[in-house]
């Protein structure tokens, strides 16, 4: 485990002027792993080795989907929304779908490692699994739950091209910028192009 977290020099952000990012004012270099399926997936002795492992290899980003596609259930069955709903997060329960996602960033937190989440993959959106209206409450649920952790990165996008639903990321990228100021919001674009 690392004794210096790069966010203890200050939040992460692009540097003024320059093309590269920092913490604080030490530079930041994104050695990221991609996880995707992890909170459908993993159980919380697997996402314990997954990041003791990264963080042993110099990790320092993990980058990881909350809801990937038409499923919404994690390893443990719990349920991520009440009827597939996406601004009705399930939250009752004794461990829910959320509760693996709070161990997920708090275990990345430990081990030095920045959480690079998206609050779905493109496709929901594409597929019309949640609105233009219905994303700014689901992006308030998630920025209120992890307000305080230092380690999030938001991203917006994924697998759609960036003039595919063009305002939706924007209002989706506003809504989590003005709730964690502190926090790096970003865009994935669509690969393989």
């Amino acid at each position: 485990m690392k004794n210096n977290k790069p966010w203890d020099y200050g939040p992460l952000h692009a540097a003024e002027g320059k093309p590269y990012l920092i913490t604080g004012d030490q530079p930041f270099f994104w050695m990221g792993d991609t996880a995707w399926l992890m909170v459908h997936k993993l159980r919380k002795e697997e996402v314990e080795l997954y990041f003791r492992n990264r963080a042993e290899k110099g990790f320092n980003v993990i980058q990881t989907s909350i809801y990937h596609w038409h499923e919404d259930t994690n390893a443990y069955g719990a349920h991520a929304f009440i009827g597939m709903d996406m601004t009705r997060p399930c939250l009752d329960g004794d461990f829910t779908y959320w509760d693996m996602l709070d161990f997920i960033v708090d275990t990345a937190e430990k081990y030095g490692i920045y959480m690079a989440i998206l609050p779905h993959w493109g496709g929901v959106y594409r597929d019309g699994q949640i609105t233009e209206d219905q994303v700014e409450p689901y992006t308030t649920f998630l920025a209120e739950r992890y307000k305080n952790a230092p380690n999030i990165i938001w991203v917006t996008g994924g697998d759609v091209r960036g003039d595919e639903g063009f305002t939706y990321w924007n209002r989706m990228g506003r809504t989590l910028k003005r709730l964690n100021p502190d926090k790096l919001v970003c865009y994935h674009p669509f690969g393989r192009t």
